[in-house]
This record gives structure tokens, sequence and C-alpha cells, in this order.
């Protein structure tokens, strides 16, 4: 009995999603749709991009980076005094960056969040 209690903490504990998972997951779902669209729809939806770069491939890369603070996603466990979830305030950096092929064609995008 307690072997099986323990495999079910351990399996609880590896199915926890992180504050970054739903983060970077959430940043998925709102930017996937650009991927074949023309960087205008990107301008006038998000604005001018904090930064432009050229690759070597001659296509672009924008970057958006925004500055966030506020109650952690997801779920931490704590133990000791405070024993349970931990929903502390955090602060995090998302950056999204989108490829621009040559004709404008938003091309891929990744996320980052820190």
């Amino acid at each position: 009995m307690k072997q099986m209690i323990w495999c079910l903490t351990i399996a609880f504990l590896f199915s926890c999603v992180s504050h970054y998972e739903v983060v970077r997951n959430q940043l998925q779902e709102q930017n996937s749709s650009y991927v074949g669209l023309h960087s205008d729809e990107l301008l006038t939806s998000k604005g001018a991009p904090d930064l432009k770069s050229t690759l070597s491939t001659g296509e672009e890369l924008w970057t958006y980076r925004t500055d966030r603070s506020g109650s952690s996603k997801g779920m931490t466990v704590s133990f000791g005094k405070n024993a349970g979830t931990d929903r502390r305030v955090i602060a995090w950096t998302e950056t999204v960056n989108f490829v621009i092929d040559s004709t404008g064609v938003i091309k891929d995008y990744f996320i980052l969040v820190e």
C-alpha cells in the first residue's frame, strides 16, 4: 500500500505543469495563427517589433518582448509550514520571435519564457 501511495505521489508531481509551461502554451495558442499571414497583419495587431534582425538566409527575425508579473500559473508544490499549492507573485519575460520571408510572409515563430 505504501508503494502505491508513493507511486501516485510521484506521478502527481510529474504531471504538474509549471508556470512557464502554462504561459508558453498560451503564447503558442495566441501566435500560431500568424504563420502564413503577411507581416502587415502582425504590425496591425501587435505594433512594431521591439527588435528586427536579418538572418543569414535573408529572412527577417521580428522580436516582441514583454515583461510581466503576477501570480504564478500552473502548480508548484511546497512542503513544511505552508504545505500545499503555492501561488506566489513572480516576474517573467515573454519573448516571441517571428521569421519573416523575403515576400513579407510569416514563415515560423518560436517562444521563450524566462
